[in-house]
């Protein structure tokens, strides 16, 4: 608390009887005022105001960051394997159950098949459709699309995926489109087994616009032929 002096003119009209004459006069009156003066505390609005500011500032230096940082990371470069495949061996088949198998008695193709599928999945569909046309006999297993532990044995958690028996191992195959090119590419020359047509479809890796690593497998929509077209066929009836 302080003390001060305030100097204040003040201006005064009186009259003086002069005889018969009233004069007017004008009074000048210095008085000094003493006031005090309190030390003003900051309020209670002032102290939020400045809590929200440094808090405004902290999101936002915090998000700058973490933009920053995913910027970074998206456009990292991914190493790729010189020969990823999109196949992969099993010693031995995964420990499920079957739900249900479809037998072709005019089955030709020598393949042990096991799909696994969601009922209503499109790309599952297709598989199906494709292995019913040519008269495949397969094994269906079907996954829990919420759970999933079906396909607890494997990394790769869409469907469809194919098992094919090969000897004593199961062939891993992921995607539908790969999945009836390697069919189609060993139904039409047999001659070459379906491990080494698997092969020709490598999968490679990349960074999607969310950050998020995937993969693709390339050529998914080729037949692999090894130099030579089946007798009796050309390239564009095999089209």
């Amino acid at each position: 608390m302080a003390c001060a002096c305030r100097t204040v003119l003040f201006r005064s009209n009186f009259l003086i009887n002069n005889g018969s004459q009233l004069l007017k006069r004008n009074k000048l009156e210095v008085i000094c005022r003493y006031f005090k003066t309190n030390s003003q505390k900051p309020t209670k609005n002032t102290s939020k105001l400045k809590l929200a500011f440094l808090a405004t500032a902290g999101g936002i230096g915090a998000g700058t960051a973490y933009a920053y940082s995913q910027n970074k990371e998206r456009n990292a470069a991914i190493l790729n394997p010189v020969n990823e495949s999109a196949v992969s061996l099993l010693d031995k088949f995964p420990d499920v159950k079957i739900s249900k198998r479809v037998t072709y008695p005019t089955d030709s193709s020598g393949l042990k098949l096991t799909l696994f599928q969601y009922t209503t999945c499109p790309f599952c569909c297709k598989v199906r459709a494709f292995l019913d046309y040519y008269g495949i006999s397969y094994d269906i297993v079907e996954v829990n699309p919420v759970f999933r532990q079906q396909m607890k044995w494997t990394d790769y958690k869409k469907v469809p995926v194919l098992l094919v028996k090969q000897g004593n191992k199961y062939l891993q195959l992921n995607d539908s489109s790969m999945i009836i090119s390697a069919l189609t590419s060993y139904l039409l020359d047999k001659d070459v087994g379906l491990f080494e047509i698997a092969n020709n479809f490598p999968a490679i890796s990349f960074m999607d616009d969310d950050g998020k690593v995937k993969k693709e497998i390339l050529n998914r929509y080729f037949l692999m032929f090894h130099g030579n077209i089946p007798a009796g066929r050309t390239k564009e009836n095999i089209v």
